[in-house]
């Protein structure tokens, strides 16, 4: 099987869920998902008329909010699911200031010419990344020299004094929940797996210095229950 390939099974899962995905978002991060997006798009300083890749789009939410910040962009969304790309193509087609392009494919095989983006963002997307190096080294690559990229991820590492609530509420609370809204409990415990499988912060970015990037920033949100990466590329 072609590794550089998204996973079939992890794609057929997100169509599986992508009906009730958002609304899932919503009630199982207690909205805060709205307020680290916002965060996100800020740090990553977007202008206009600048070129943003938006990878792992999903439903487009985070296209979304930096539509609503800088409208006069060209704004590539990539997702491995037809699905979630269906509902991000519904959600955008309000903007129209917009330049809008939708892509079905993988992040360890990006379909762009080098130096292509002002702007590279990723929310929630890195764990399902097939290949992680191959994958944070093709957004390197399709990146211009100066540009930056931002990436919006749980990590395993997270205060001392919220790590039983985190355990708790990802054990007993999001599985079941998420099951239920969703009608997919592999979902959710997929969820939780990736999660506490996935390198903590320092690990990331130490794999992200060694592709090539300049970390500026890693700030943990919501008492570190997900990290916020801003990056360059020299």
């Amino acid at each position: 099987m072609n590794q550089q390939e998204p996973d079939k099974q992890i794609v057929e899962m997100f169509d599986a869920i992508s009906p009730t995905y958002d609304l899932a978002n919503r009630l199982l991060s207690l909205g805060f998902d709205v307020s680290w997006r916002r965060r996100c798009i800020r740090a990553l300083s977007v202008a206009a008329n600048q070129q943003v890749l938006d990878c792992a789009a999903g439903t487009g939410d985070l296209a979304i909010t930096v539509c609503r910040k800088v409208s006069d962009i060209d704004l590539t969304l990539l997702d491995p699911s037809d699905e979630m790309l269906k509902l991000a193509r519904a959600k955008l087609s309000s903007f129209s200031q917009a330049q809008r392009h939708f892509v079905k494919g993988g992040a360890e095989a990006l379909p762009f010419q080098s130096e292509s983006f002002h702007r590279i963002m990723v929310a929630f997307g890195i764990r399902n990344f097939r290949q992680l190096d191959v994958g944070l080294a093709e957004l390197f690559r399709v990146t211009k020299r100066g540009g930056r990229g931002a990436i919006l991820e749980f990590t395993p590492d997270r205060k001392s004094i919220f790590q039983p609530f985190f355990r708790f509420y990802f054990s007993h609370v999001i599985q079941k929940a998420g099951a239920l809204i969703s009608g997919d409990a592999r979902a959710y415990t997929y969820l939780k797996t990736s999660i506490h499988t996935f390198p903590s912060s320092d690990k990331l970015c130490e794999k992200l210095t060694r592709i090539g990037w300049k970390v500026t920033s890693c700030k943990k949100l919501t008492g570190g229950i997900v990290s916020l990466f801003i990056l360059e590329k020299p």
